[in-house]
């Protein structure tokens, strides 16, 4: 009787301690596992062309994240495939020299639990290629750019700050990056015409918005480059921040996003980047943080 009695009493004490620790478990969150759930995520879209763009059915980006990682470590190794594809609106619906993105980024951060009303900070530094699988001439005979088969190369080195805090609404997230094309990793026929130094600034602008929804904005600046998509100089010069914002929802543990992006600025898509977009996009998204219960804005 009483032996049966203090299994009893073990059984429920151990109960109230396993779901103390499941409670202390939910208020806080892994980091790396907070850094996973910032990650790029692949998106699919419908342009509506403003200017700049040729007649296109839909823009996929589609990006897997192989994630090396062991609890006891505070860093992480990110390898990222990456291609951006696009289908014009022309006889046999082409794909036209896809973007080839592939990069190795390594994290580094500093607490290893992340608390509910608590931020951190974490760096990374990262290696990228970007080419479009073309052997041709990279310029026409009148001096522009071939985008149907000319050879586009480049690769570079990325440094990044991120700050994180999820307890925020307002900027919760923020990314401060440096990427670097250097000379000797880039086509020559594209030195002084792609550019070497771009930095760019992110942030999560609001979140917790009606259906988990989430506003999110860029701007980047091209350090030494000088657009050619336009003869007029302030054009030229406002060509060198290209903006972006996005509004996405979704809903809790469902890895599917709605979004829509205002984009303003030079073509991201490899030797494209002589055009000066203007352009809405309306898509979904892959939802990759469910542990966090929102989705990256794309």
């Amino acid at each position: 009787m009483l032996r049966g009695l203090a299994s009893i009493i073990s059984a429920c004490a151990c109960a109230f301690s396993c779901g103390a620790s499941s409670a202390a478990a939910e208020e806080a969150v892994r980091t790396a596992d907070a850094i996973r759930g910032r990650l790029e995520p692949s998106y699919l879209v419908a342009p509506l062309a403003i200017s700049g763009l040729d007649p296109v059915w839909y823009e996929a980006n589609v990006v897997a994240h192989f994630f090396v990682h062991r609890d006891a470590w505070r860093w992480a190794l990110v390898l990222t495939p990456k291609i951006v594809v696009r289908l014009f609106r022309e006889y046999s619906e082409p794909v036209k020299t896809p973007s080839y993105m592939p990069r190795l980024t390594l994290f580094l951060w500093s607490e290893k639990q992340l608390a509910a009303a608590a931020g951190t900070s974490y760096f990374s530094v990262g290696l990228g290629h970007h080419s479009n699988g073309q052997a041709g001439p990279v310029f026409l005979p009148g001096g522009a750019l071939n985008h149907e088969t000319g050879d586009f190369t480049t690769n570079y080195v990325e440094l990044a700050g991120h700050l994180l805090d999820r307890d925020r609404t307002w900027l919760g997230w923020s990314r401060l990056s440096v990427e670097w094309h250097p000379w000797f990793a880039q086509q020559q026929r594209l030195l002084g015409r792609y550019g070497s130094l771009f930095a760019e600034l992110e942030a999560t602008i609001v979140e917790r918005l009606p259906l988990d929804g989430r506003i999110g904005a860029s701007v980047g600046m091209m350090l030494n480059a000088s657009p050619r998509s336009s003869e007029g100089g302030l054009v030229r010069q406002l060509e060198r921040f290209p903006v972006a914002v996005t509004y996405a929802v979704g809903w809790p543990d469902v890895e599917l996003a709605l979004f829509a992006r205002y984009y303003l600025g030079r073509d991201y898509y490899n030797i494209w980047f002589d055009r000066r977009l203007h352009v809405l996009q309306i898509g979904i998204s892959s939802n990759i943080s469910p542990t966090l219960g929102s989705q990256d804005s794309p």
